[in-house]
């Protein structure tokens, strides 16, 4: 699988390609993760998530208007029948491309209707995209505090993600949100190489 690997600060630049695998991830040695709410009523949720999720990361980033530049993006965003973002002159893809992020969360709930035409047109900017249909409550927190864990500790995003979630569609995981993803970074994890 390829990645597009995107270095830090410089996420409007052209990315090169590099070939990952699950026992060879693309790796992140010190992760930024960004906390952007651009919907005032998804603040506290913001800031619960961002008090609970931000101490795993090397640095932590907010804002409530703006792209900020991170590795890990949580976006709080609800996404209209269009696809688009109110208030806002561009897409989930267009915000996880500024923001220069290989991993994104759109963390508040939205309808998979809606994230359908969100996510087009594609802008040549492949990142990990989790698209967020039902937190279930606490489960959100818990599940993507696990996932972070395994990356740091040297698992790939996508093999951490199945073993959380395995991909059965006759099951569902009451410990998990209910999530779309889209897996176009490929593998990717935290941590120096080993």
């Amino acid at each position: 699988m390829n990645v597009l690997s995107k270095f830090f600060g410089r996420g409007r630049q052209q990315p090169q390609v590099v070939r990952t695998t699950a026992n060879s991830p693309y790796r992140i040695p010190k992760p930024v993760v960004g906390f952007v709410c651009v919907a005032p009523e998804h603040q506290a949720l913001m800031d619960a998530d961002k008090a609970a999720i931000g101490p795993i990361f090397s640095e932590c980033r907010s804002s409530t208007s703006e792209v900020v530049p991170c590795h890990v993006l949580f976006l709080y965003c609800n996404v209209n029948e269009a696809g688009g973002l109110p208030g806002l002159d561009m897409r989930i893809r267009d915000f996880v491309k500024a923001s220069g992020a290989c991993i994104a969360i759109v963390a508040s709930e939205n309808s998979v209707e809606h994230y359908t035409p969100a996510l087009k047109p594609g802008n040549g900017w492949p990142a990990n995209i989790a698209l967020v249909v039902d937190r279930r409550g606490t489960a959100f927190v818990q599940f993507y505090q696990k996932l972070f864990q395994a990356m740091k500790g040297g698992t790939s995003m996508l093999m951490a993600w199945v073993r959380l979630a395995p991909q059965n569609p006759n099951q569902d995981h009451a410990e998990c949100p209910v999530s779309l993803m889209l897996a176009e970074a490929g593998h990717v994890a935290f941590g120096e190489s080993t």
